[in-house]
């Protein structure tokens, strides 16, 4: 389990962990059919292992468009109304256009915690120089309710001017705010909050006012704007712990974070809300490049697959033993070619896939 998923949300009180591994799947699109395949074979050992009978339910891939890309449909939305009721975590592929942020908003899951812990394995294909990266471990956590992503936005009626609207509520802000005060409570007490007082004025000021409120002593803030807050996580890392931010800011501090891992795609993430419900994704897009070629990272939706098992049964057993096994397949030099060194060994996302399955099923 990474070392951030311990301070984000635990299942609803009163609800009994479970002791089943039942995931919810939505592929996706681009790689996350591939993805994802690579993901449930590894969770499928995994649970085995634990002894942990394992169960997944498949959306059907029906596919619904707009003017602005792919967007929700019936069908979908009863496939998610059954996992959510049910309290099954979702694990999702990547998807375009407005469609998380409908999801995010129809089902009310304003918070998307997304872990950054490198591996030290991977220190010699690390974009970051190396002695920047010792034992950095951050959560960065993002709203996803308001601001810029869930803005009304559109045309004028002669099509010359384009608009969108970013708005933020008291209560929307109090709600991630408060999110992160307890994880940096459960931390180590350092909390930044990501704004732009001279771009984004009003909105700065209302984090700044909820955060001075809701922190209590012994939590330490500091406000940073969003363009020093990247220049500062690739330049001195260890100067964050937890990091919360407005939806446009988290989206940006989360993608800039990558760099500290080595890949996109070993980037991933958590969207939860205040009922028993939550989706589990990979934090990199769709690679539509990659689609086919056997050739993506999986890593990152494997590791999401192992929160969202420990998520629901409460085994953080389920995914210390899946991040061990990639640890120890990737230190062995078997990479992916978007991490491979000077000595890896590139290889095929089947491949990494059976790599995992088997250094778990050797490390039972």
């Amino acid at each position: 389990m990474p070392r951030s998923a311990p301070y984000a949300p635990k299942r609803a009180v009163g609800t009994q962990n479970e002791s089943v591994v039942r995931l919810a799947i939505v592929a996706g699109e681009g790689v996350g059919p591939e993805v994802t395949q690579s993901a449930l074979a590894v969770m499928e050992a995994a649970a085995r292992i634990a002894d942990l009978p394992f169960e997944v339910t498949i959306a059907k891939p029906v596919m619904t468009r707009d003017d602005w890309g792919l967007c929700l449909n019936d069908t979908i939305r009863s496939f998610y109304s059954d996992a959510f009721n049910a309290g099954i975590p979702v694990l999702h592929g990547p998807m375009g256009g407005q469609y998380v942020y409908q999801l995010r908003r129809e089902w009310d899951l304003p918070l998307k915690y997304t872990p950054v812990v490198p591996m030290a394995e991977l220190a010699d294909a690390a974009v970051v120089r190396n002695s920047a990266l010792g034992d950095v471990d951050i959560v960065v956590i993002r709203d996803n309710s308001e601001g810029l992503y869930q803005g009304a936005f559109g045309w004028n009626d002669a099509r010359t001017e384009a608009f969108h609207e970013a708005r933020y509520s008291v209560a929307a802000t109090e709600r991630v705010v408060a999110a992160a005060v307890n994880a940096a409570q459960a931390r180590s007490g350092k909390l930044a909050v990501v704004v732009k007082p001279g771009g984004v004025p009003a909105i700065s000021a209302l984090w700044r006012e909820v955060t001075q409120r809701l922190v209590p002593g012994g939590v330490e803030v500091e406000f940073i704007e969003v363009d020093n807050a990247c220049f500062q996580l690739v330049a001195n890392p260890h100067r964050f712990d937890v990091i919360v931010a407005p939806n446009l800011f988290g989206d940006i501090i989360s993608d800039t974070a990558t760099t500290l891992l080595g890949s996109r795609g070993l980037s991933y993430s958590a969207n939860f809300g205040d009922h028993d419900g939550a989706v589990f994704q990979t934090a990199h897009g769709a690679a539509h490049d990659l689609a086919g070629t056997n050739t993506a990272n999986p890593i990152a939706h494997i590791l999401s697959a192992a929160w969202a098992a420990s998520w629901s049964t409460g085994r953080s057993d389920v995914a210390d033993s899946v991040a061990s096994a990639v640890a120890r397949v990737v230190g062995a030099g078997l990479r992916t070619a978007d991490i491979a060194a000077v000595d890896s060994r590139i290889v095929s996302t089947t491949q990494m896939t059976h790599a995992i399955v088997s250094e778990l099923e050797q490390g039972q």
